[in-house]
């Protein structure tokens, strides 16, 4: 499963000061890191249940505080994307299109298989969106079955 760590400023600056003492571009820092981590050459550890990390690279050891996640809608509109179709978090998965799905059988697992980015917080979303906005869902579905 990927996962996304946004960094704090403070961190990133440290990561960059690595990059320049490494000799590694910048933009390449993160793929070495990446690199070291599927060697098993650095390990993450999430701090005390915070959203930390402490970084083990060799025997040194670097805290890295990640930023507070910003709060995400779980179901938007975004001008321009899909259509402005209503969509689960900061995905282009609409939610007309999972409720289609649902309609043809498909389980919520299947559903989590078949969209690895999306999570059962995001399939609750998009149930709860669709039953309070049914005829803006409807509308969608029935617009892109015409345009199939």
């Amino acid at each position: 499963m990927r996962r996304t760590i946004k960094l704090s400023e403070q961190s990133e600056h440290v990561l960059r000061e690595l990059a320049n003492k490494a000799g590694i571009a910048e933009d390449r820092l993160l793929d070495f890191l990446a690199d070291r981590l599927l060697q098993g050459e650095l390990s993450l550890q999430p701090r005390d249940g915070h959203v930390d990390f402490v970084v083990s690279y060799g025997d040194k050891l670097l805290l890295i505080p990640a930023k507070q996640a910003e709060s995400v809608e779980p179901i938007r509109s975004t001008p321009g994307v899909m259509g402005d179709d209503a969509c689960t978090r900061d995905t282009r998965i609409p939610v007309w299109l999972l409720v289609e799905y649902k309609r043809q059988g498909l389980s919520d697992g299947e559903l989590l298989q078949a969209y690895p980015t999306l999570n059962t917080s995001d399939l609750i979303a998009a149930w709860d969106y669709f039953a309070a906005h049914s005829e803006e869902i409807e509308r969608q579905a029935r617009e892109h079955r015409e345009m199939a």
